[in-house]
C-alpha cells in the first residue's frame, strides 16, 4: 500500500507591501523549499495558492516557501499574512 497526501495551501498577503513576480502561475525561484517536488502555484495579486502532492506524507516543518518582492519601504508583520491549509491523505494498493 502507498500513502497519496495532496495539500493545498492558501496564503493572503498585504498587497500593498509585498508583491510576487507575475501573475497566474509565478516567475521561476517564488516557490522553494518544496518538499514534495510538485508544487504548483497560481498567483491572485493578493494572495496565493499552492497545491502540492506526494506519495508519502509530507515532512514536517515546512511545506514550502515563498519569496516575495517588497513594495516601497514598509516591512509587513507575520500577522499581515493569513494562511489555510487542506490536506488529504488515501491509499492505493498498486
Amino acid at each position: 500500500m502507498k500513502l497519496i497526501c495532496r495539500q493545498k495551501s492558501a496564503v493572503d498577503y498585504p498587497e500593498a507591501k509585498v508583491a510576487i513576480d507575475g501573475r497566474g502561475p509565478p516567475a521561476p525561484g517564488v516557490i522553494t523549499d518544496d518538499a514534495t517536488g510538485s508544487a504548483v502555484a497560481n498567483d491572485l495579486d493578493y494572495g496565493i495558492i499552492v497545491v502540492a502532492a506526494g506519495i508519502s506524507a509530507i515532512p514536517p516543518p515546512r511545506l514550502f516557501s515563498i519569496r516575495f518582492v517588497r513594495c516601497g519601504t514598509a516591512t509587513p508583520a507575520a500577522s499581515e499574512f493569513n494562511c489555510k491549509r487542506t490536506t488529504r491523505t488515501a491509499t492505493t494498493s498498486r
